[in-house]
């Protein structure tokens, strides 16, 4: 029987800050490279498509700028669909998330 890897909570917190370039970077840069030179090309691929199927669905929706009137409030907005659809993720994964969504629709 093959063993599948086991991706655990902390790892996929890990993995998002580093694959967001938190600290590498003045600005958010997705970069799928830092997640094989982190973790290797058995857990990599694996990290990738979780963080994928994460931005489709919490980035899927968008804010609904008839309502969230500035990006301020849209940040606002996607910090709590993140928690409440995530909430296994540590703080700073949140955060990275959160400063690549404003990045990304200022």
């Amino acid at each position: 029987m093959i063993m599948q890897p086991v991706l655990t909570n902390e790892q996929l917190s890990r993995a998002i800050v580093k694959y967001i370039g938190v600290g590498e970077n003045a600005w958010p840069k997705r970069d799928t490279s830092r997640l094989f030179a982190e973790f290797g090309t058995e857990l990599a691929p694996l990290i990738e498509k979780e963080i994928r199927r994460m931005y489709s669905h919490a980035y899927g929706k968008g804010p609904n700028w008839s309502v969230h009137h500035s990006l301020n409030d849209a940040c606002a907005w996607i910090e709590r669909e993140i928690i409440t659809c995530y909430p296994e993720l540590t703080k700073a994964a949140v955060d990275a998330l959160v400063w690549d969504f404003s990045y990304n629709h200022r």
